[in-house]
């Protein structure tokens, strides 16, 4: 479920980069432009790449910190149910009869 909600997350927030790059490419092959302009509009470009990733960042340790917080307040349930899961098979193994 993690990896899923992280390659959603990762696929949101590279999608609008990956299209203004698609969209800058276009613009550049289709228009003269002047080499100051596409410095300007490469280092625009590097910004908002440098913001989604950032976003991206933030919002992967979001996740990985309530990950960890419901790690630590389940292992007790976990064990617990472990627990009993091996106490009702060691009770379904002695009351088999030996044979069957």
């Amino acid at each position: 479920m993690m990896r899923a909600t992280v390659l959603l997350v990762t696929l949101l927030v590279f999608t609008p980069a990956t299209v203004l790059a698609q969209q800058e490419k276009q613009s550049t092959h289709y228009l003269t432009v002047t080499t100051g302009q596409k410095l300007e509009s490469e280092k625009l470009l590097r910004i908002r790449v440098n913001q989604q990733i950032q976003k991206f960042n933030t919002v992967v340790k979001q996740a990985l910190r309530e990950t960890q917080e419901i790690k630590q307040f389940s292992t007790p349930y976990l064990v617990e149910f472990q627990r009993r899961n091996e106490d009702i098979q060691r009770r379904r193994d002695f009351i088999r009869p030996s044979g069957i």
